[in-house]
């Protein structure tokens, strides 16, 4: 009885230390797979997360380029918008101010003709006493005077018969010879000045700014030739 008794007790811890000894390699492997587990998920995790990181990145950058380019096309919109208003302003403005200028000007002598009919779009001083107007029609009165000039230093006459007719104030002196064009304000039928009453002055002179009817001044360059037109005042 005494055996039996040993053996049951011996038997009874051999069974318990068998017990925890399954009991540990139970826990240990659950902890190994668990581990194993965690560390087969961490790089699954940071992949996705990477992958949905770089999807999100790009449809915000796509978003920024379209809006982007949405505002420039806006942009540009509306600077071409600006840019045409400014030019229509500009173009009616040189169109007011050239009719402006032509509603003074005197007219030009009839021997000249017609000016051009297509002119620049610019706008310039004008051979006195033009005033303004484009480069074209600079030109054209600069070329007509510089004719008149000719024919009268080679004594000769226009072959047009208005030419013949024309006198002081439609007749352009720019470029005369100061006396010459004294001779020729003095000749006029049309004012009857007294010689004393026209002056010979540099162009650079000083005068008095009072108006008088009866007298014109005659402002020549250094080489004695009328720079600007003579007119009464």
């Amino acid at each position: 009885a005494d055996a039996i008794q040993e053996t049951n007790k011996y038997t009874t811890a051999f069974s318990k230390t068998q017990f925890r000894e399954n009991t540990m390699m139970t826990t240990k492997t659950t902890s190994f797979l668990a581990i194993s587990l965690i560390l087969i998920s961490i790089p699954v995790l940071v992949s996705f997360f990477a992958i949905t990181f770089t999807a999100s990145h790009d449809n915000i950058k796509s978003n920024l380029n379209d809006n982007s380019q949405g505002d420039g096309s806006s942009s540009s919109h509306i600077s071409n918008n600006n840019n045409i208003d400014i030019t229509s302003q500009r173009d009616s403005q040189r169109d007011s101010t050239n009719e402006f200028f032509m509603s003074k000007r005197p007219e030009f002598p009839s021997h000249w003709g017609s000016p051009p009919l297509i002119q620049t779009r610019d706008l310039v001083p004008l051979p006195s006493p033009y005033g303004r107007g484009s480069g074209t029609l600079k030109k054209w009165i600069e070329s007509k005077m510089a004719e008149d000039r000719a024919a009268a230093s080679a004594g000769t006459t226009d072959a047009n018969d208005d030419h013949d007719k024309l006198s002081w104030p439609e007749q352009t002196l720019v470029g005369y010879n100061g006396e010459e064009a004294k001779r020729i304000i003095l000749r006029s039928d049309r004012h009857k000045l007294l010689e004393e009453n026209v002056h010979i002055l540099p162009q650079d002179a000083m005068v008095t700014m009072d108006y008088r009817e009866d007298r014109v001044r005659i402002f020549v360059d250094d080489d004695g030739k009328v720079v600007r037109q003579p007119r009464l005042g």
